[in-house]
């Protein structure tokens, strides 16, 4: 793929000509299949994902693949609403997508969604509930980032 759909689409993204960002997405993403990246693929999911939801089409971006799970676009859809400053609906999307990753055991969202949480409750004047939310995804990535230094050290030992 050609950097320059990324790009294109990262630009329309930031911009929020989401219109033109889905079609770059979509392009990049039909066009370029066999050449993505695994990370590139990702980002171009993930800006599509945000599109479709921002456009209230989540039911379709759940069913278009574009994300890797339903966590994530909920968080995405969550995402929408805080931008909107709409920050009671973001917190509803955000605790929707917090009790999924609990029950998958993802660690590495959990710790995303408390922090969307803690973010969104700082909008909303709470700075007691953000600041909870904010140390408890600071607990978990710092409990991940023990245990990511512990893999690396078991694995430099079989080097």
């Amino acid at each position: 793929m050609t950097d320059s759909i990324l790009e294109q689409a990262r630009l329309a993204h930031s911009r929020a000509d989401l219109r033109r960002a889905l079609e770059l997405s979509d392009k990049g993403l039909a066009e370029n299949a066999g050449e993505l990246s695994p990370g590139d693929r990702r980002e171009l999911c993930a800006l599509k994902s945000h599109c479709l939801s921002a456009f209230g089409r989540w039911q379709e971006a759940l069913e278009s693949g574009a994300t890797p799970n339903y966590q994530v676009c909920l968080a995405n859809i969550g995402n929408v609403y805080l931008c909107r400053r709409e920050f009671l609906m973001a917190i509803s999307y955000y605790q929707r997508a917090l009790e999924l990753a609990r029950q998958l055991g993802d660690q590495l969202s959990i710790g995303k969604w408390l922090r969307n949480l803690g973010q969104a409750y700082s909008h909303l004047g709470n700075a007691a509930l953000a600041q909870g939310f904010e140390y408890a995804a600071k607990l978990v990535n710092d409990r991940l980032a023990e245990e990511r230094e512990r893999a690396s050290q078991v694995a430099a030992s079989f080097k």
